[in-house]
């Protein structure tokens, strides 16, 4: 079962973050609860979602937490809030966001909109390590194959994504790298999502190769070990979102000029194992029943 706190009681109506607890599974069986917690001013900084991994005893009502340090779901600053889940009929913890805006007051004024939802994930434990991943229906949006290649190296596989653009796309790219970077360029604007494995950093950098998303320190680094570099990227007309391993995410804002954009590869990246890119389609105007359709690769 999971639960929702307003305020750290059930009857608040002044909202500034929520608390949820749920079971997470290793092996079909309960290894403990998750706590989370979205609050602007826990570490003096920008809204986030917090959470401890621990123990919930609910006849003291008492959450018993394995960790000092609060972790982070996702990386990208302040964008991945308002979490809030459920236990589905199958077992899975699964965790709803809300992607903050990014925008100025007028631009979302005239615009007619602020915030949406992000991507919905699944919270579970492998070898006692949390991990996360979107959940698997959100394949089932993949329309049209555009890319599937394997055992190639990066400069083919710029070549391939040269030739393709569009707003609405799913990416995977598995590759054994030191350095690995996703650019999503439109025109001028261009953000990038990277992975440094010798520094065990998931980040992001604007157009000008500053660094925006998040990182306290120790407590925010992605260990994979000899696993090979695995990214999920998803692409809509405002957003990206990236999952690495299914261990971190990296939430951000991407507001698009009405142009399709372009994606690229770089870093230093030995060989890339597998590239797969899909053209998706919107969530909303999907009429058929998914359940069932997608199984996780």
């Amino acid at each position: 079962m999971i639960y929702f706190f307003q305020n750290g009681i059930m009857s608040s109506t002044n909202e500034t973050f929520h608390i949820c607890k749920g079971g997470l599974y290793e092996s079909g069986e309960t290894a403990c609860s998750i706590l989370l917690f979205c609050a602007c001013q826990v570490e003096k900084d920008v809204v986030e979602t917090y959470g401890f991994l621990g123990r919930w005893d609910a006849e003291r009502r008492k959450f018993e937490k394995f960790h000092e340090k609060a972790l982070l779901l996702d990386l990208g600053n302040g964008t991945f809030t308002g979490p809030s889940g459920l236990v589905t009929p199958d077992g899975r913890s699964v965790v709803f966001s809300i992607a903050q805006g990014k925008r100025k007051r007028d631009e979302e004024y005239h615009a007619g909109w602020a915030h949406n939802g992000g991507l919905p994930i699944e919270l579970f434990l492998r070898n006692g390590e949390l991990h996360l991943r979107p959940v698997r229906e959100i394949l089932s949006l993949r329309s049209r194959q555009i890319i599937h290649l394997t055992e190639i190296s990066m400069e083919q596989a710029n070549d391939y994504l040269g030739r393709f653009e569009g707003n609405c796309v799913y990416l995977k790219v598995v590759g054994d790298a030191e350095r690995i970077l996703l650019e999503t360029e439109d025109g001028d604007q261009k953000k990038t999502v990277y992975y440094d494995k010798s520094r065990c950093r998931l980040g992001v950098l604007d157009k000008d190769g500053k660094e925006i998303g998040k990182y306290r320190g120790a407590e925010d680094q992605v260990r994979i070990g000899e696993e090979p570099v695995s990214m999920e990227y998803f692409l809509d007309q405002s957003m990206i979102e990236v999952y690495l391993n299914e261990k971190k995410s990296v939430t951000v804002r991407n507001y698009g000029n009405g142009s399709a954009r372009k994606i690229r590869l770089a870093g230093n990246v030995e060989k890339i194992r597998k590239l797969e890119l899909w053209e998706m389609e919107p969530a909303y105007a999907l009429e058929k029943d998914l359940e069932g359709r997608v199984e996780y690769e």
